[in-house]
């Protein structure tokens, strides 16, 4: 047992550090940042991410740092997951500046408009270009030919 903690680097710790408090603090940072009641299908798919990424170490140590694609598959994970909060926090900007406030029961909402829809989604999409250029990056593909190829 105790080959096995020691078989935990410092990076490892940090990570599943890191996963833990993002997974414990998905619900509250999803309400933060979006104000209507579609946030359990966020706050499940944060959680999900921060479980994989745990799993992905874990699996990684349980191999003995012997293969490379545990580590590179957490990699992957983590840029998938900050790139999904990412596009969450923009939108929020987004929202806070094109869109329409309404005031209602003196509660303060802010709706979409068409411009911060639009908006949103232009950011959503360029930050999913993004991040599959990375994940194919950290995967291995650094040819045009291959990432074009892995991209089609």
């Amino acid at each position: 047992m105790t080959y096995f903690v020691n078989a935990f680097t410092q990076i490892d710790l940090f990570t599943i550090a890191a996963a833990l408090i993002l997974f414990l603090a998905a619900r509250p940072i999803c309400r933060w940042l979006s104000h209507d009641d579609t946030v359990s299908a966020r706050v499940s798919m944060m959680r999900l991410l921060n479980f994989l990424i745990i799993a992905a170490v874990v699996t990684k140590v349980l191999l003995l740092n012997e293969t490379e694609w545990a580590a590179k598959i957490a990699q992957c994970l983590i840029i998938l997951y900050f790139a999904m909060l990412g596009t969450q926090i923009i939108n929020f900007f987004i929202r806070q500046r094109f869109g329409r406030v309404r005031t209602s029961n003196n509660k303060v909402s802010i709706s979409d408009t068409y411009s911060s829809r639009g908006l949103s989604l232009f950011v959503a999409v360029v930050i999913t270009v993004i991040a599959l250029v990375s994940c194919l990056r950290v995967l291995g593909l650094d040819s045009l030919l291959e990432a074009g190829g892995a991209l089609g």
